[in-house]
């Protein structure tokens, strides 16, 4: 007879791994009416779904910091988790899981936990006509399969608004869309959460998506936040080496669809004690193989977790990490001088660029 052997969700017990979810946990700190955007690919669909699972997954220790915590005027245990209730009952944060056998009545149902019936369908209708769906009556008794990809991503948006979320997380929003639907998708979103303050984090591989719709971006790599700015700082300074290599090969009208970023994700069963990305990063120096790059403050609200900049470390005991500041060259769309051509700007031009991020 086999046994089962008990695999830790999430191991916290190393003094490094403490301190990189401390560090991960600040980089998702946000406030009413933010609205922030994660960029990247790797192990953002496992961080949703530790986030979707923590009501069922044993508390982490304190120490670890795991969670997103919202309105942050006091730390953790008063501050409330991700997937928590206000002294009301209300629904801090809003998920919507989508399945084609699911009628729209049934997860309007599931969205709403309070009320009649009859009150349930009436404010599902008045939503689907906010998120400018036609016949909203016929779409109420509809399924996922019978409506096209633009309607069911306003029906997304309509139910998970219901329930008058403050945190929205929008995972994707724009796949699968052609550009202008998605564009019109989007814009429907930011200007409905403007209306009621909703704070959104978006998660997205898509740089010229983040551009548009998001005020602060963190660009993640291999699970670890290794830049962080206001949108415009980003895309007029970008810092971190990898970020500077999604920025690249997004094509443009002069230059098209860039090589992509050399060698491969590291193994995230056995991470590297430095920087993740130190293999691919044509700038690295021994430090950044041996050591972890604690994030550096570069700019009054631009931190970036690299050894080639110098600024001040998050925690002054590793200050000695800090290598000189090495030169790693000026951004290629501003090689020229000047601001980079308004067609050409990283991000107008929003697709794949075929690397494995």
């Amino acid at each position: 007879m086999s046994t089962k052997t008990s695999i830790p969700f999430l191991d916290t017990e190393s003094a490094a791994r403490k301190e990189r979810l401390r560090q991960l946990k600040r980089g998702f700190r946000t406030f009413a009416g933010n609205k922030l955007s994660l960029v990247g690919l790797a192990m953002i669909l496992t961080l949703v779904a530790a986030a979707l699972l923590a009501p069922y997954i044993a508390p982490f220790p304190e120490h670890a910091g795991a969670g997103v915590y919202f309105d942050q005027a006091s730390e953790p245990p008063s501050a409330t988790h991700l997937m928590g209730t206000d002294t009301t009952g209300r629904d801090i944060f809003s998920r919507v899981l989508f399945g084609a056998r699911l009628s729209l009545s049934k997860l309007v149902r599931d969205a709403l936990s309070t009320g009649a019936k009859a009150d349930h369908r009436k404010r599902a209708i008045e939503m689907l006509g906010e998120v400018e769906i036609s016949a909203p009556e016929r779409v109420f008794e509809s399924y996922p399969v019978e409506l096209s990809g633009g309607m069911r991503q306003r029906v997304f948006i309509a139910i998970a608004l219901l329930s008058e979320p403050d945190l929205l997380i929008a995972d994707e929003p724009g796949t699968a869309l052609d550009v202008t639907t998605e564009a019109k998708v989007l814009d429907l979103l930011d200007e409905l959460v403007e209306e009621r303050d909703t704070s959104v984090l978006y998660i997205t591989h898509d740089l010229g998506v983040a551009r548009e719709v998001s005020d602060r971006i963190n660009v993640m790599y291999a699970g670890e936040i290794v830049e962080q700015a206001p949108t415009a700082d980003l895309f007029a300074n970008p810092q971190h080496p990898y970020t500077r290599g999604l920025l690249e090969i997004i094509p443009t009208l002069s230059t098209g669809i860039g090589d992509g970023i050399e060698g491969h994700l590291p193994d995230y069963t056995d991470p590297p004690a430095g920087c993740r990305f130190a293999d691919r990063c044509p700038h690295a120096e021994p430090v950044c193989h041996e050591a972890y790059p604690y994030p550096r403050q570069t700019g009054s609200d631009h931190a970036i977790a690299c050894h080639l900049f110098d600024g001040l470390p998050a925690r002054e005991r590793h200050e000695s990490l800090a290598a000189e500041r090495v030169d790693i060259g000026t951004a290629p769309w501003l090689a020229a001088g000047g601001d980079a051509p308004s067609g050409d700007a990283p991000g107008d031009i929003s697709a794949d660029g075929g690397t494995d991020q």
